[in-house]
């Protein structure tokens, strides 16, 4: 029999048979996609899907399909390959955009409690949430940035690949930052600083006023029946419609459902590396179980899947080869190393999600450049913005540029980058130029070895007209042979 709690109206229902049990697996949550604008005029929040060309693959040639879209919504919609990418993402629920913190809370709880249900109570329960700038602000850390207004008389921003943690200490829930993220406008204030609480037990002595916003987010927090667990909330990485490149699309054809540029790749993986070299990110085990969820967006779904690219290559340094799994996945390099091979460790089909994922952003990207010499502009662009160079308060520098290099001079840590995005883009520029547009996320390789490039005659179309020509040209040598024999 399911229990029942109430959280301020609002009911969270406990079932008593654990119903995810696969930690392989993208978790979709309703709630903390972006906010739509009034008009309806940002379409790069508006979810998308690109066109299938074979079964289990994509043509990244074409423009997002917005009818695909409709199609994964509602309660089909993890029975549609499409839409969870062979059975990578799985979706929780019905997709929200607009609720209240309390409603965006019961969600995330009520998750959790399902998602935990039946686990190990030793183990520590990793939950990496990615979402979106206005949603963390305005639904989700709602409560906690009123009650920082309210303690400092500033108001703060999120900057791209922010993580702030959640997590339950021996005097009671506490609040802090675990990577800042790197900055895109340099008149906003953002939050600053590594792992500095910013609310808990303690912080409510600072400010009577500001502890009735913390202690609100306190109680929705406590319905989280196992303490054992840590919530990490993070903002997607620099994305198309993001400075510097704003390819947002003229206002009657705008870009929906923006990918990540090469640059908020690269940020994201960093972020990755810097949670495994604090601890927060483990590889699976008995005691540590890691989930990773994200909003219906493309850019938000590959920046935690690269969270799990930092976690293969990282675990391959410290692995010999024979303990790794025989398939591997050729990657693109690492924040760490120029060129890697880096073994499926961990998560199988989310580590192959992540390239599909690198793919399909770089080739879209390519696509909206108008080719690659433009998409190599843009690349350059990325890699020379002035924000990545930024060393004050705030810097974007020491987080991009290697320990060695972030001391000397603009032109090594200028070329840094340059390499660091080509390598990124290198393997999706080469496929380009062999025009193979039609990529795969299947699991097994069967399905990507029977793919061809649609412009070379795949797809159904394409096929039958060939039937019909070679018809043509069969019935044009009978009545050529018949001619001749009379």
């Amino acid at each position: 029999m399911n229990t029942i709690k109430k959280l301020n109206s609002i009911y969270i229902y406990i079932m008593n048979q654990h119903p995810f049990p696969n930690s392989d697996k993208l978790y979709i949550l309703p709630c903390i996609q972006e906010k739509q604008a009034t008009g309806g005029m940002d379409k790069e929040n508006i979810p998308g899907r690109p066109s299938a060309c074979f079964q289990d693959a994509v043509d990244v040639s074409k423009k997002m399909n917005n009818s695909l879209a409709k199609m994964c919504v509602g309660t089909n919609m993890n029975n549609n390959t499409l839409c969870t990418y062979d059975g990578a993402l799985e979706y929780i629920g019905n997709k929200r955009t607009s609720c209240s913190s309390e409603v965006v809370w019961n969600y995330i709880t009520d998750f959790i409690n399902r998602r935990n249900y039946d686990q190990k109570p030793e183990s520590t329960k990793n939950f990496f949430i990615v979402s979106h700038h206005n949603t963390l602000k305005q639904s989700i850390l709602a409560n906690i940035l009123k009650a920082q207004k309210k303690l400092t008389k500033e108001k703060f921003h999120i900057a791209n690949c922010s993580c702030f943690m959640l997590e339950y200490t021996d005097q009671g829930w506490t609040f802090s930052i675990v990577f800042d993220g790197f900055p895109d406008k340099p008149k906003y204030n953002y939050f600053t600083g590594k792992n500095k609480i910013l609310f808990g037990p303690t912080k409510l002595d600072i400010n009577i006023d500001s502890g009735d916003d913390w202690k609100m987010m306190v109680t929705w927090l406590n319905f989280i029946q196992d303490k054992k667990t840590k919530i990490f909330l993070i903002r997607h990485g620099n994305a198309f419609h993001n400075k510097p490149l704003k390819l947002t699309g003229p206002a009657l054809n705008r870009t929906i459902d923006t990918n990540l540029t090469p640059l908020g790749i690269y940020q994201a993986r960093v972020l990755g590396e810097t949670l495994m070299n604090e601890g927060h990110l483990q590889p699976e085990g008995v005691r540590n179980i890691n989930t990773f969820c994200a909003s219906y967006m493309n850019r938000a779904q590959h920046t935690a899947l690269e969270l799990i690219y930092a976690l293969n290559i990282n675990s391959t340094e410290t692995m010999n080869a024979e303990q790794a799994e025989t398939k591997s996945v050729t990657r693109r390099p690492s924040v760490k190393n120029m060129y890697q091979l880096a073994p499926v460790i961990h998560y199988k089909k989310l580590s192959i999600l992540e390239r599909f994922f690198t793919d399909f952003a770089c080739s879209r990207l390519i696509r909206k450049s108008g080719g690659l010499i433009k998409f190599l502009k843009n690349v350059e662009k990325l890699a020379k913005w002035d924000m990545n160079f930024k060393v004050n308060e705030n810097g974007t520098c020491e987080k991009l540029m290697p320990q060695r290099i972030r001391r000397c001079s603009y032109i090594e840590a200028n070329s840094h980058m340059m390499a660091a995005l080509h390598n990124i883009a290198k393997y999706s520029m080469e496929e380009w130029k062999a025009k193979r547009f039609c990529k795969s996320y299947a699991i097994s390789n069967q399905t990507s070895s029977r793919l061809k490039n649609p412009q070379d005659g795949a797809g159904k179309k394409k096929t039958k007209k060939r039937r019909r020509r070679r018809r043509k040209k069969q019935k044009t040598k009978k009545k050529k042979r018949k001619r001749r024999k009379s």
